[in-house]
């Protein structure tokens, strides 16, 4: 049965301010990116067939960096202090921050199409497609398979938990205690295939993020059970994760979300129509994204992941909804002083929910989220309620309308 609203609607139009952050184009217009990497100096962005390519400003400018590299088809970039090492279709390579010409790194690996490259220490290890796992005692060694309890030899993303591996495949995730010598499957709760295809897994404190082609599922470290963690997500076509402080992003084909509780819950960072995310990376007070086909942008954000364009709320604000009118999906502004019990819903005209888009705590910050309309045209209503964690006296509410137009 639909919920009907017991009070009076009251809705005020306010325009969201023009100061609100959004996503910038930076460069590298047209291109395809794949990865993307940074140190203290650079950003460092690898397209699909036009290699490596380094900004020293923040993104104002580009230099392609490709003599000797292997290949320019970049698959995933990867930096260890003053080094930064490339993926390619044709293997491995390596240079220093500051120079433009690439070593190869190829002895012994058998399968060159490399997914991902990872360190611990002197060790390196690289994930491909085909071959499976591989390691060396240090950059520039000698590679050794090691596929001892992989169930596929497709290993797409590598990551450190502790001083643990964990590799997610196109048949779910697996962690090693032995850098790489026996792995052991970690994958209750990943049930389908889509859920098996990993492209992305981060740790997050005690628990595991993955990203797949069927959303984001989480972990617990110590169980490694999944849980399908995909509230506020619109777009479950998960392609990058990347953690910074307290917030978790993610890049999809629709845009990039940020989750500020440990995935439970996701909103739209996709003011400017940001889409098609194939890679993630922060540096300085900027988040930048490299997209497919439209080169890499950049949004402002402080180290916490709120956006940095204004202070944290001294009221709880509830913005317009952008664009207005929409068809078919619309973002929703909103911040919090302090942290909340948060509740957004979507009603019609008549005082009937039509959608629950988000109802957890959350922090102090501001927000977005995404509602895909799959209803008729027409006005509808969305209603925010704030009540206060430390404080449950405290409560707001406050109700606007939007327009859907097909």
């Amino acid at each position: 049965m639909k919920k009907m609203l017991s009070y009076p609607f009251v809705a005020v139009m306010i325009c969201a301010s023009s100061a609100l952050a959004q996503w910038t184009a930076v460069g590298l217009a047209g291109k395809n990116i794949y990865a993307l990497t940074a140190d203290t100096k650079n950003i460092v962005a690898g397209t699909d067939a036009q290699g490596v390519w380094r900004s020293t400003n923040n993104g104002a400018a580009w230099d392609s960096i490709n003599k000797n590299i292997v290949s320019k088809g970049i698959l995933t970039l990867y930096t260890n202090g003053a080094t930064t090492i490339a993926g390619t279709s044709q293997g491995v390579c390596y240079t220093a921050t500051d120079s433009n010409a690439w070593t190869s790194a190829v002895s012994g690996l058998s399968t060159l199409f490399t997914r991902a490259v990872l360190m611990k220490g002197n060790a390196i290890f690289a994930g491909t497609e085909g071959g499976g796992f591989f390691s060396a005692v240090q950059l520039g060694g000698t590679w050794t398979a090691n596929n001892s309890g992989l169930t596929t030899t497709t290993v797409r993303t590598l990551t450190l938990q502790g001083t643990n591996l964990i590799a997610g495949t196109t048949s779910g995730i697996f962690r090693s205690t032995n850098d790489g010598v026996q792995w052991t499957a970690l994958s209750t709760g990943l049930l389908t295939s889509s859920s098996l295809f990993v492209r992305a897994v981060v740790v997050y404190g005690s628990t595991l993020v993955s990203g797949t082609q069927g959303g984001i599922y989480t972990a617990p470290v110590s169980t490694g059970i999944w849980t399908k963690s995909n509230i506020g997500l619109t777009d479950t076509s998960v392609e990058a994760l990347y953690v910074s402080g307290t917030t978790i992003y993610a890049g999809t084909s629709g845009g990039v979300y940020q989750s500020t509780n440990g995935g439970a819950n996701w909103s739209a960072m996709n003011t400017g129509y940001l889409k098609e995310v194939r890679a993630l990376v922060k540096k300085d007070n900027y988040l930048y994204a490299g997209t497919f086909g439209d080169g890499v942008y950049r949004y402002p954000v402080a180290s916490s992941g709120v956006a940095k364009e204004r202070k944290l709320p001294s009221s709880i604000a509830l913005y317009q909804n952008y664009p207005n009118p929409f068809n078919p999906s619309t973002t929703i502004r909103y911040g919090l002083p302090v942290s909340s019990r948060v509740s957004i819903k979507i009603y019609n005209v008549l005082g009937q929910q039509i959608s629950d888009l988000i109802n957890s705590e959350q922090s102090a910050g501001w927000y977005e989220i995404t509602w895909s309309a799959n209803v008729a045209s027409g006005m509808y209503l969305y209603r925010i309620e704030a009540v206060s964690s430390s404080d449950p006296s405290k409560r707001f509410v406050d109700v606007k309308k939007m327009i859907l137009m097909r």
